[in-house]
This record gives structure tokens, C-alpha cells and sequence, in this order.
């Protein structure tokens, strides 16, 4: 069975009061903000395109599966020109700062504009309640495109505020680290001045490594990706020197590395640095205070595989399905111990990036018997 709206329905009635709807729309816009300095046409903004292409689509042959696919999100191209629109809108408002909130409910006030008018016009009848049909379909199409666009313009907008905020942090944190190494190598030295400025110098370098989780984060958010430059590189020496630092910022903790088979390879030595650093701190936090953590490193001919052990409880299982999204753990329980550590939350996730940057892989198994383990796969070239 095929649906054909005639000309002279719910569309017929759209484009002959197309004038007193769109004032409609433009008062209603403008109570949302009514200290904006916006003018009729900004104020009805794509609103005349919109309904003009939901006119076209109720003409439209439609059958009962197209219906059933238009229901359940599986035609997001059927209407490219309301696409366009709803798009360019949601870009639009998003500029003029209404809020979602707003967005919404300028589509729902031109729905009860339409139908109420019309309604007042028009008998019930089964053709009426095919044209209410399809009327409905196409706005709730245009509203869910508008509100998916202007959620990615407003998740570009804080990833770009907090790419902003940790580069111009970087200066001063810098000056403060100088002057920090500068009163550590001064001579002679008041010993509490000295401890005073190591405890600041280490602060430092925390603060440093959350900036730098956060440069990451933004890379990512806005689609740019992880930069990764590969060279020819040893392995074996990066995970020594990534032992090394690890250990002189975690003194008293046993960290052990044990490494076989070749460890030759192209990578970006410092990511991969960067990603061992994440996933240690993260065993160290995390893992059992009095447990030791190890750092297993095997060479295959086409691939290395990575795995970073700590003792202690497992990871609950719920933890385990958001375990490398971004700010994840700000959702858990208080009480839970995944929680407890200070940080954005990002380690894990700029670790995976980082894998993932490198052509490679990591995954997690956790129980109580036999720890934690995060595994690293990575092509050698």
C-alpha cells in the first residue's frame, strides 16, 4: 500500500497560510529571547525552508515499510533538503545562545501553531488523520536532526574552551617550574624552603600531565586525532625509561618489567612513553596498596604485546563497560574505589587513543583471584 497526501490537505493549507505561521514562529522565537537583538528574518531563521520541505515530503509517495524505517531512524537521508535546514538552524541558534531547552520548544510551538489552525478548518476524517500523520513524521525528523547538529556544536564549543584553557596554562605553569628547579639549585638553601619548593615542583608536574590529558582530549573531540610521528625505536628502552620515571614519582612502590623476544619496532616513543605512564599510575592508584605492579613486554614477528598486572580487587563489572570513555568515572558511586583517585579521568581513555593512533589495540581482564590486567597490542611497523 502507497500513501499520497492530496494537494488539498494538511500541505495545500501550509504554503496558502505560510505568512501568519511564520509570524507565528518569529513571535514565538523572540519571547525566547527577548533581549536579543535579533531581527524577523534571523527570528524565523530556516523556519520557511523547513516547512516547505516538510510540505514536499508529505506529497510523497510513502509505503508502509518506508513508514516503518522513517519510525525507527532508518532513513536520515530521506529528506536531505529538511536535513539541510534543520542542520543550519540548529548552527544558527546555537550562535544566537538559545539553549536546547529553547531549540526544542520553538519546534514543538510551530507544531501546535500548524495543527491548531488547521484543525479549526478541518472535519475529522481518515485522509485527515493520514495528513496529521505524516505532518508529524516530518517535524519530528527535522527535530531530531536539529537537536543532533546543535549537540555537536555545543560538545565542539567546550572541547575548544578547554583546549584553550589548558594551552594558555602552560606559560605560567612553565614559569612556575623554573623558578621551582631555580630555589632547588640555589646554594645555600634553608632546608624547609627546599622541601616547600620540591613539593611544588612535583605539584607541578601533576598539573603538567593533566594539561597534557586535556590538549589530548581536545585533539580528539574536535576529530583531529591523536598526533603520532613513528620512527625506528627500541622498545626494550622506552619501557626502561618509562619504569624509571614511574618509579621516581611513586617512591616505595614495587614496579617490575620483564621483557622477551624482539623489541624493534616503529612507533612514536613518546605516546607510547605517555600511554605506560597512564596505564602504570593508573595499576599504582587503583591496584592494591602493598601489591606489586609489573610490566610484561613480549616481541612476536609481526606485533608486541604489552600487559601492565596489579593485584587487588577486580574492577566491578559495570566500571568495565565505560572503563575507557572520558570522564567516566565522575558517574560512579562515592563510596566506590575507582573513584577515589584525583585526576579528569582520562588516562585510560588517551591510553586507548593512543593504541588505537598506532594501528593497535587494548582490552582489560579483571577478577579478584588474579588481579588486573590491561593488554597493549601493536603492529611492530
Amino acid at each position: 500500500m502507497t500513501n499520497n497526501v492530496p494537494p488539498s490537505g494538511l500541505g495545500a493549507f501550509i504554503e496558502a497560510n505560510l505568512e501568519p505561521i511564520l509570524q507565528e514562529w518569529e513571535a514565538f522565537a523572540r519571547s525566547l529571547m527577548p533581549l536579543a537583538d535579533l531581527d524577523p528574518k534571523a527570528l524565523r531563521d530556516h523556519a520557511e525552508e523547513m516547512l516547505r520541505a516538510v510540505v514536499e515530503d508529505m506529497r510523497m509517495p510513502q509505503s508502509e515499510q518506508q513508514r516503518a524505517d522513517k519510525a525507527k531512524g532508518l532513513r536520515p537521508d530521506n529528506m536531505p533538503q529538511l536535513t539541510r535546514a534543520a542542520q543550519s538552524h540548529a548552527v544558527s541558534r546555537f550562535g544566537d545562545l538559545f539553549t536546547m531547552d529553547q531549540l526544542v520548544a520553538e519546534f514543538r510551538a510551530i507544531r501546535a501553531s500548524v495543527l491548531n489552525q488547521w484543525a479549526a478548518r478541518r472535519a475529522e476524517t481518515a485522509e485527515a488523520a493520514e495528513e496529521l500523520t505524516r505532518f508529524n513524521e516530518a517535524i519530528d525528523q527535522a527535530l531530531s536532526t536539529s537537536v543532533t547538529r546543535y549537540t555537536v556544536k555545543l560538545d565542539e564549543s567546550r572541547a575548544m574552551i578547554l583546549g584553550v584553557l589548558a594551552h594558555d596554562l602552560r606559560n605560567p605553569l612553565n614559569a612556575l617550574s623554573i623558578g621551582m628547579h631555580y630555589i632547588l639549585r640555589s646554594e645555600p638553601a634553608d632546608a624547609t624552603i627546599t622541601k616547600a619548593a620540591a613539593r611544588a615542583l612535583k605539584s607541578v608536574e601533576r598539573m603538567e600531565g593533566l594539561i597534557r590529558d586535556l590538549l589530548d582530549f581536545t585533539l580528539v573531540r574536535l576529530g583531529s586525532g591523536l598526533p603520532v610521528t613513528t620512527k625506528p625505536e627500541n622498545l626494550a628502552l622506552i619501557c626502561t625509561r618509562t619504569i624509571e620515571e614511574v618509579e621516581a614519582a611513586h617512591p616505595g612502590r614495587r614496579l617490575r618489567c620483564k621483557m622477551s623476544g624482539p623489541m624493534q619496532g616503529e612507533w612514536d616513543s613518546k605516546r607510547v612513553s605517555q600511554m605506560l605512564v597512564n596505564l602504570l599510575t593508573n595499576a599504582l592508584h587503583h591496584g592494591d596498596p602493598d601489591g606489586e605492579v609489573s610490566l610484561t613486554v613480549s616481541g612476536a614477528p609481526t606485533e608486541v604485546k604489552l600487559d601492565v598486572h596489579n593485584e587487588g580487587p577486580a574492577i566491578p563489572e559495570a566500571r568495565r563497560a565505560t572503563l575507557f570513555q572520558p570522564l567516566s568515572h565522575t558517574a560512579l558511586d562515592t563510596n566506590d574505589r575507582m573513584s577515589q583517585s584525583s585526576g579528569l579521568g582520562l588516562g585510560l581513555y588517551i591510553a586507548c587513543q593512543i593504541a588505537t593512533a598506532h594501528g593497535g589495540s587494548i582490552e582489560v581482564k579483571s577478577t579478584d583471584a588474579e588481579g588486573t590486567t590491561f593488554t597493549v597490542r601493536m603492529p611492530r611497523h
